[in-house]
C-alpha cells in the first residue's frame, strides 16, 4: 500500500476531531467495499475498475494506506473521491512526524499478511531515530535471538542502500 506524505498545499477537507476518522471518510466514498481476511478491498475510483483492485489498511497511527494493483497512485485515488492526500492522515499528525516503515507497509510490499510476519518472524514496528521502523530479529537453531536488523524504508535512496540501520 502506498501513502504519499501530505504536501504543503494539501489540506484536509474536514477535521477528524470529533468527526469521522480518515478511515471512515475514505471508506464512505468507495464502492463495493469488502473485508477479505484481514484486508479491505474496494473498486478503485481512479480507473474503470471491475475487479476490486484497491487494497486498504491503516497504519499504527491511523494513517489510511491505499494500494491499487493496477498502478493508480494514492494522489489519483483520493482525488477521484474528492479528497486530498492530507485526508489520509489523522488530524494530530505533523509533517515532521511522518512514519518511516511499519510492519503493515512492509507486509503489503511483500504481499504477506502482517500477522504472519509478526507471529512467524517476530517482526514489530518500533520508533527509532524519531520515526517508525521494522525490527527484524534473527534467531539461531535453538530459537535464541542472535541479532536484530532495523528496516527503515522499502527503497534505496539514489543508489545508496540506506534501508537498514
Amino acid at each position: 500500500m502506498t501513502t504519499d506524505p501530505p504536501q504543503e498545499h494539501d489540506t484536509p477537507t474536514g477535521s477528524n476531531e470529533g468527526g469521522p476518522t480518515p478511515w471512515d471518510r475514505v471508506l464512505s466514498r468507495l464502492d463495493h467495499v469488502h473485508q477479505v481476511g484481514g484486508a479491505v478491498i474496494a473498486r478503485c475510483p481512479a480507473h474503470d475498475d471491475t475487479r476490486n483492485s484497491l487494497s486498504l489498511g491503516t497504519d499504527e497511527d491511523g494513517t489510511v494506506l491505499v494500494h491499487c494493483f493496477v498502478g493508480c497512485t494514492a494522489r489519483h485515488i483520493v482525488a477521484a473521491i474528492g479528497l486530498s492526500l492530507a485526508d489520509l492522515f489523522p488530524a494530530n499528525r505533523k509533517g515532521a512526524d511522518l512514519p518511516g516503515l511499519t510492519v503493515e507497509r512492509y507486509a503489503v510490499a511483500k504481499r504477506l499478511p502482517p500477522e504472519f510476519l509478526k507471529e512467524r518472524f517476530k517482526l514489530r514496528t518500533i520508533r527509532r531515530q524519531s520515526r517508525f521502523c521494522v525490527e527484524m530479529p534473527s534467531f539461531d537453531e535453538e530459537g535464541e535471538r542472535i541479532s536484530t536488523n532495523y528496516r527503515m524504508k522499502l527503497t534505496k535512496t539514489d543508489g545508496i542502500d540506506d534501508r537498514f540501520q
